[in-house]
């Protein structure tokens, strides 16, 4: 049982919980991660797949955001008081299992729910001891979570393989795979077939064709500045050494495109995963390739979309990015809205952007003309009448926290009604029809 289930709501703390997954598969390679969005196939019944999964871990991560116990369905229900509501029912079958520790996790400065808030099968949450990840000390809280979970299954300390002994297989497996990948990608066959090797712990891997035999590639510049050195296997993430030079060349294999979360469009965070990111940046095939990289200051603001089958996340300020050389530059003026502004309280307001069609179905809406900020941002504009259900600019305007936001049916949306709430949110007026 060295599974780890991880809970959380989608509307409160998807971006935390994917970064999370994201950091542990790295830190427990020997431990299971399911988190439901990655780990359950169309058509399969979601009560079924959370039993089956539990029964496999040994630990619940119960994430919770600062609207985790508050969060409202259509109806302006709470949807910790309905019994079949997803969350409540991950919560309550780990409560009944002696053999699965529930830790709750708290993110983005929320704070532990009293034991007065909780349906009845999820009180005994408030006496479990929880634990904070917080942007500023990620990796040193990720590090006691990690810790903890060790523990808690039983899993031995990590260490470091001798560098003598580590076999090169795998690295070179890799840099075969994403040069062949990158050769078929430009519609080139590889110079010649490579060599087989043998490595000290007896495997036999294929060395790559001489570069300098190979058939030109792009990047000219940044391979000579190797001094014709073939390029290495990519990290998984560049924050691993930020004091690493940048333009950094590196060889992202088909697989590596598959590793890591990605935060931003064009301009990434740093801990994205680099050849997810390169991928989504539209500078690799799904087979892999070469990539540039390069350092960039840190942003108050990164906006995800989806692209090349890749869907990258919002996130708020952070200290370092990424882009790629190849890229298509971001476009000149206001960017797309986020789907929230609450992921970042220190952006400035007025604050323009671009809603388009496809934003203002996300996320859920409470009040009217004043709304709570971490409503749907676009959703929440169209309700105002701020732009039209075709989306289109929209100025937003920071407001004080209000004791009561009063939901209504406008413009084709519904909000719904909610209590006192810390930060608010309304709009400038309309903006034109959002034009391609």
């Amino acid at each position: 049982m060295n599974g780890i289930f991880i809970s959380y709501r989608r509307q409160d703390s998807q971006s935390a919980s994917g970064r999370l997954a994201d950091s542990l598969k790295e830190q427990l390679p020997e431990a299971a991660i399911f988190r439901d969005v990655e780990t359950i196939e169309a058509g399969v019944d979601f009560v079924d797949a959370i039993n089956t999964a539990l029964e496999s871990c040994g630990v619940l991560l119960a994430v919770m955001g600062p609207r985790w116990i508050s969060i409202q369905d259509d109806a302006g229900r709470r949807r910790l008081d309905d019994p079949n509501d997803y969350t409540r029912l991950e919560l309550a079958t780990a409560l009944k299992r002696a053999d699965v520790r529930v830790i709750p996790v708290l993110v983005d400065g929320a704070t532990m729910p009293d034991s007065e808030a909780l349906p009845a099968d999820l009180k005994s949450l408030a006496r479990r001891n929880a634990l904070e990840l917080t942007d500023k000390r990620w990796d040193y809280d990720v590090a006691q979570l990690v810790a903890t979970l060790r523990r808690a299954l039983g899993l031995q300390p990590r260490t470091s393989i001798p560098r003598a002994w580590r076999g090169p297989g795998a690295a070179l497996a890799g840099l075969l795979v994403a040069v062949v990948g990158y050769l078929v990608w430009q519609g080139q066959k590889p110079a010649a077939v490579p060599a087989a090797v043998s490595t000290p712990a007896g495997q036999v891997v294929a060395m790559p064709a001489n570069p300098a035999t190979s058939p030109a590639q792009p990047n000219a510049p940044a391979r000579a500045a190797m001094a014709g050195n073939p390029a290495e296997p990519c990290p998984v993430r560049l924050s691993i050494n930020r004091e690493l030079p940048t333009p950094f060349t590196c060889l992202c294999s088909a697989q590596a495109t598959h590793e890591g979360a990605v935060w931003g469009t064009d301009i990434y965070t740093d801990d994205s995963g680099l050849c997810r990111a390169a991928l989504h940046a539209g500078v690799i095939p799904a087979v892999g390739g070469e990539v540039t990289v390069m350092r960039e200051v840190g942003r108050p603001l990164y906006i995800g979309s989806r692209r090349n089958g890749i869907q990258s996340s919002d996130y708020g300020t952070y200290s370092d990015s990424i882009r790629f050389v190849g890229a298509a530059q971001p476009a000149a003026g206001p960017e797309a809205c986020p789907i929230r502004l609450s992921i970042n309280r220190e952006l400035p307001t007025p604050f323009t952007c671009l809603c388009s069609a496809q934003a203002i179905q996300e996320g859920a809406v409470w009040g009217t003309d004043t709304y709570t900020d971490d409503s749907g941002l676009c959703r929440a504009a169209v309700h105002a009448g701020a732009i039209p259900a075709a989306g289109g600019w929209v100025t937003v305007v920071r407001a004080a926290g209000r004791p009561l936001y009063t939901g209504s049916s406008r413009n084709g949306i519904r909000s719904s009604d909610y209590g006192a709430y810390s930060d608010s949110i309304h709009f400038q007026a309309r903006s034109s029809v959002l034009t391609r």
